[in-house]
């Protein structure tokens, strides 16, 4: 792979993969040198560390010089990732949308747990997780970014309004054991369109769908728990993976018809949906009540 001029990419400069390459596997020819290699390997590297960047990357200029690309990566002549792996890059790519805030010693999954966060927060959880490589010789693992992330959440709500009397933290209600018949969701939703003037994030801090399948919910619902999970339009189909993320099987809906029509992503819609789902495993009681 050469670079075009004014790239700062050097993917391969002096290296052939020379062998038998295939989609699923490579076998190297019996007389590669060592030397050769260690730099096929530094390059594999420095592919495995940019991919989902640059699939992101692609996503969102795909989108916003082409329009909505869904229909084409969902059809059957497609060959290329799935629509979820590019929605998911391209969310975290346009979090990062300055080049400048993209660490190159961290993992592009190290910035996806904490793209949800607004700029400066999202800035210092790295900096956090660049801070270890001095000591340890490697950054905070992702797991580790991924309950501090936790952590910080749960310290918003700390002290709740007087209106409100939420949970402050669902890990440490998981880790306490307590359990739930009935869970109300309205998750934060994060859409990759912020330019109009009802922009979700000119409101709330947005999860991925990914985020939002890694909450302890399972671990909160009891054996017989029903939920009811708000959705909008334009995450209809991702609440199905959700569901059953959390443990639970779709039963029902209810529509919200709202008085006056949103702004929305594609059409300008009045309705959200009320998904009612029991858990995936419900008891005799539960079906008959």
């Amino acid at each position: 792979m050469t670079n075009q001029p004014g790239s700062s990419l050097i993917c391969a400069p002096d290296v052939e993969f020379r062998g038998r390459v295939t989609p699923t596997g490579w076998e190297p020819p019996s007389d590669m040198a060592e030397s050769e290699w260690v730099a096929a390997g530094q390059t594999l590297g420095r592919i495995e560390r940019s991919v989902a960047w640059w699939l992101g990357d692609w996503w969102a200029f795909g989108e916003s010089r082409y329009g909505q690309r869904k229909a084409m990566v969902e059809s059957e002549e497609w060959e290329g990732p799935s629509y979820q792996t590019c929605k998911n890059a391209a969310l975290v790519c346009s979090a990062f949308s300055e080049k400048s805030r993209r660490r190159d010693l961290l993992s592009f999954t190290h910035h996806a747990e904490v793209a949800a966060l607004p700029p400066a927060e999202a800035d210092a959880m790295l900096d956090a997780a660049e801070a270890t490589i001095e000591s340890t010789g490697k950054p905070m693992s992702t797991a580790a970014l991924r309950s501090a992330v936790a952590r910080k959440r749960g310290a918003v709500g700390a002290q709740p309004s007087s209106e409100t009397c939420e949970i402050k933290d669902l890990f440490e209600a998981a880790e306490a054991g307590k359990k739930f018949g009935c869970i109300y969701a309205d998750p934060p939703w994060l859409y990759d369109n912020q330019g109009t003037r009802a922009a979700t994030g000119n409101h709330y801090d947005g999860l991925t769908v990914d985020q939002l399948c890694e909450l302890p919910v399972k671990r909160l619902a009891a054996d017989d728990a029903h939920l009811h999970l708000w959705t909008t339009n334009g995450f209809l189909f991702d609440c199905k993976r959700i569901m059953d993320a959390w443990g639970f099987e779709f039963r029902s809906s209810l529509v919200w018809v709202k008085p006056q029509m949103g702004i929305g992503n594609y059409w300008r819609t009045l309705t959200n949906f009320c998904l009612r789902p029991f858990a995936a495993t419900p008891s005799v009681s539960t079906i008959t009540r």
